[in-house]
Formats: structure tokens, sequence, C-alpha cells
């Protein structure tokens, strides 16, 4: 299969993107500065020679839509009861994209945390996963890939695009 080629809404390439993977899978993030990230929908460039690779990921690309709004359902529910655990959103006046605090890949940082922090770490993972049941989602994609620890040392979780509303969940089991 030949490389994909894709397009954001911006006609500008920004720079240093930092989605994790060989191919992003529910939005582009690039770092705007050291405080703010832009998460970007994105759709890939249909080529001329269609093969089954290229049409599973044009289709993945129309799941894209989906978990973006499944994503700004989360953060407009917790925009009035802001949770310390919870990647916080700015708000601003654009739906075509997200944007976010900076935070640092668990990744990246957990290797130089010692027990202690690592233990709070666990014990904010499961607050925040709480609040948002108390809110009525499921995050959905609980993953390392998905945690950040913020400039406080303090851990988060984001990437809402697989989140589902806790009635939905209940449906789906019954």
């Amino acid at each position: 299969m030949a490389k994909l080629k894709f397009i954001t809404p911006f006609l500008n390439k920004l720079d240093h993107c930092l989605s994790i993977g060989q191919a992003p899978s529910q939005g582009l993030v690039y770092a705007l500065d050291r405080d703010i990230v832009i998460k970007l929908p994105f759709q890939y460039i249909i080529p001329d020679d269609l093969d089954d690779d290229v049409i599973f990921y044009i289709n993945h690309g129309v799941r894209r839509f989906v978990a973006k709004e499944r994503e700004l359902a989360v953060y407009d529910a917790a925009a009035n009861r802001r949770h310390p655990n919870i990647a916080r959103r700015l708000k601003v006046d654009s739906s075509d994209c997200l944007f976010l605090e900076r935070l640092q890949p668990l990744e990246q940082t957990w290797g130089n945390a010692d027990e202690t922090i690592r233990h709070r770490w666990v014990r904010e993972l499961l607050d925040g996963i709480s609040w948002l049941e108390e809110l009525g989602f499921t995050q959905g994609d609980i993953a390392v890939r998905n945690l950040a620890v913020d400039s406080s040392n303090h851990l988060k979780l984001f990437d809402f695009g697989s989140a589902t509303t806790n009635t939905i969940m209940i449906m789906q089991r019954t």
C-alpha cells in the first residue's frame, strides 16, 4: 500500500506534531507552544488506486468524525465541573479542533518517578475515571498513550474519542 497523505482544516502545515504512532487514529496533535496543544481532525486523501488497506483507512476516517463528537461531549459536560485529573480544554469559538493544556506523556515520565509518585498517579487515575462515570461517561480507551502528567506532576486523562455514555454501555450489556 502506498503511504496515504492526509489533509487538515488548515492550509499551512503546523510544526511539531506530537501524535504517537505510525498513523494517527482520532486526530493530529500539534504543540502550539510550551503550554498549549491543538488537536485537529484530519481526513486521508483518496488515491486513484483503491485497495483493501486504503478502504480500511477511509472507513477509519469516517469514524473520526464520530470520535470528535464524543470527545467534545465529554469536554462540554466537564466544562462546568472541572476535575484536576482530566486534561483541561481551553474554550475557544471553534468546534473544528480542540485546544488543550500541554502535558508530558506518562510513558516519558514513569521511569523517573519514585514509587510514592507512581502510587499517587494510580489513585489520580482512579479518581478521574470515577468522576467521568459520575458525569455519565466511560472513557473507552484507557491506555498509557492516553495518560499524561501536568507541570505540577499530577496525572491527567485525555483523548475521549472512544468515550461512551453509561446509558449506552448498560444497553449494550443487556
